[in-house]
């Protein structure tokens, strides 16, 4: 049987109440059972309030050993914590990790790990100033699973991802059932094989132009040598036609 009973008989009326200047209103310990326990039929069993300015906390819970967790909270049907506030600047939840370990953690059995909405803004949002690790990471542990281990859908038919900046890819990139890679590499191959026709058939056209050259400085030739041979019987030609001229003339004056 407890050995302090407080029962408010009242409306509105608590059962027990404790004041203090600078310490705990009211403390609960216990070796091996549970500190402070609150039950409530139809309302909140603990209720914690602060009215403090500079930061104070409503419900603080600490585990003092670092074995077990600073706070606890379980329910069957509905959220095993909730957090809430209307401050612009705040969160609902804040997790804080004083060390290297992780801030908030959310695990799931067979539902999501963490689940982000919102209506206005961002549904997650990362940062990091970290030179040596990405702002969101994304693995698939399961080696034997086809799934990605990072997923972006429109429901619409809006953009599912926008990058600003540049984007390094180590393995396939497959676009609409077609893998750029060895789309790329093929027709890299196709580009090559035409360069070389290219260069073939510059070479063909060289040759065929040098041909061209050579034929033409034989044609020369023969044209120089033909008129080089005509040239003797040219002039013999014209003192035949100036010795009849003669002739013609000396006819005439007799």
């Amino acid at each position: 049987m407890a050995t302090l009973i407080g029962e408010g008989t009242s409306p509105g009326e608590p059962g027990v109440v404790g004041r203090s200047l600078d310490a705990e209103g009211v403390r609960g310990e216990s070796n091996a059972g549970v500190g402070t326990v609150g039950v409530s039929n139809t309302s909140i069993a603990v209720l914690g309030v602060s009215k403090s300015a500079t930061g104070g906390s409503g419900v603080m819970g600490e585990n003092s050993d670092g074995v077990g967790p600073g706070v606890l909270g379980k329910s069957k049907a509905d959220n095993g914590v909730y957090g809430e506030t209307q401050g612009t600047s705040s969160a609902g939840v804040f997790g804080e990790h004083k060390n290297n370990g992780s801030g908030v953690i959310g695990k799931s059995v067979g539902g999501i790990g963490v689940l982000g909405i919102s209506e206005t803004s961002e549904a997650v949002h990362a940062e990091t100033k970290s030179t040596q690790t990405a702002a969101l990471a994304a693995f698939q542990k399961n080696p034997a699973s086809g799934k990605p281990a990072l997923y972006a859908k429109h429901v619409g038919n809006g953009i599912a991802g926008t990058f600003e900046g540049d984007v390094v890819v180590t393995g396939s990139l497959t676009v609409q059932g077609v893998n750029l890679v060895q789309r790329i590499q093929q027709l890299e191959g196709q580009l090559n094989q035409a360069n070389q026709a290219i260069n073939a058939a510059q070479q063909r056209a060289n040759q065929a132009e040098q041909k061209a050259s050579q034929a033409e400085q034989k044609a020369n030739a023969v044209q120089k040598n033909f008129e080089q041979t005509l040239t003797p019987f040219g002039l013999r030609i014209a003192a035949i036609e100036q010795a009849i001229l003669n002739l013609q003339a000396i006819s005439h004056t007799h």
